[in-house]
């Protein structure tokens, strides 16, 4: 399986939820606990929403559609948590008519349940074959707080 650089910039990664005054103040904390992994779980004291948006360059790897059907061609883009694993949040599908220097890529996964503290979050690119690109070449932070008493 071959693999590629994904040409990505995170833009930023934010956190949907219905903030109390007490989950606003964990978040800003400035000393952070250790990386957590993401629980699927459907808590609903600690559920979260992330949000990404992103650049990605499609002219060195094109975008996959139905005239460009190339193995290394970009079919979508993949978010994980990867703080204490690999765990995959959602997928982006490629824009239409993408191609050159695209900005502003959005997505949004589903509320779920997540551990309190700071996540990795990354962006793969994956091709028609499923091969994808290292997650740990496209990441960014988000600090998770902790549930409201």
């Amino acid at each position: 399986m071959r693999r590629y650089a994904v040409l990505a910039t995170v833009l930023y990664a934010t956190l949907s939820l219905a903030a109390e005054p007490a989950q606003q103040a964990a978040r800003e904390q400035s000393r952070l606990p250790p990386p957590a992994p993401s629980n699927p779980d459907t808590q609903a004291s600690n559920l979260h929403s992330v949000s990404i948006t992103f650049n990605y360059d499609f002219r060195k790897i094109p975008a996959c559609s139905p005239s460009v059907t190339a193995k290394m061609c970009i079919k979508e883009f993949n978010i994980y948590d990867i703080s204490g694993g690999k765990y995959k949040l959602f997928s982006i599908p490629v824009p239409k008519d993408a191609r050159g220097q695209m900005k502003g890529i959005t997505g949004q996964g589903s509320r779920r349940s997540f551990e309190p503290g700071m996540h990795f979050i990354a962006i793969t690119a994956e091709s028609m074959t499923g091969g994808e690109s290292d997650p740990a070449s496209c990441k960014t932070t988000v600090q998770i707080p902790a549930k409201s008493r």
